[in-house]
């Protein structure tokens, strides 16, 4: 049990943190999305993005994770981090789903046709933001125990980073744990809470 005294002074201090521009919440291109989140997204802040298949959620997914490292868009980002726990797709079909976004290119094309000069410069910007040093990714698939002591370490080993934003796509593809596949859903929604 805590005094509320001591609660509400670090609150009314994070406040003035935020207030003096010390503290921000990542912000985002899509005003919507800010408003949402009350002003961004906050340390220690769960969202989750739920849809039906094949309704944009890996897309939605990708231009946040694009916004939080986008440098004209939020200068003092060099500090931030992503952990892509990226368990659809992998990184080739993320990096073709970019590519297919900035060169404005199907996919097929993308595979078949040589670029022009023009696109050859398009594909190395492009392929510098996709392997940006401060994205990191953890593709494999584990039970909730594990991927928790990975990822906690993780954050232990980066505690200096500003933000930190860790996403997960796909969380139903999480290995099932002794009690079965909803169980491990569960125990990885607790873990994420905790």
């Amino acid at each position: 049990i805590s005094d509320s005294k001591t609660l509400v002074d670090d609150a009314a201090s994070i406040l003035l943190q935020y207030q003096s521009g010390e503290l921000t919440p990542i912000q985002f291109k899509q005003e919507i999305i800010n408003k949402v989140l009350l002003g961004g997204l906050f340390p220690g802040t769960v969202v989750g993005i739920a849809g039906s298949s094949g309704h944009g959620k890996t897309t939605l997914m990708q231009g946040l994770e694009s916004d939080i490292l986008n440098e004209s868009l939020k200068p003092n980002c060099k500090d931030y981090m992503i952990l892509k726990n990226n368990y659809e797709m992998s990184v080739f079909k993320l990096f073709l789903r970019s590519l297919k976004v900035g060169l404005r290119k199907k996919v097929a094309h993308l595979l078949s046709e040589e670029f022009t000069n023009e696109e050859k410069i398009l594909f190395e910007s492009i392929k510098a933001q996709e392997s940006d040093p401060r994205i990191k990714y953890f593709e494999n698939p584990t039970d909730p125990e594990t991927w928790f002591k990975v990822v906690e370490q993780f954050i232990v080993q980066n505690s200096h980073v500003k933000h930190l934003v860790i996403t997960i796509d796909h969380i139903a593809l999480v290995q099932s744990t002794m009690a079965g596949k909803k169980d491990g859903i569960d125990t990885m929604i607790e873990r994420i809470n905790y």
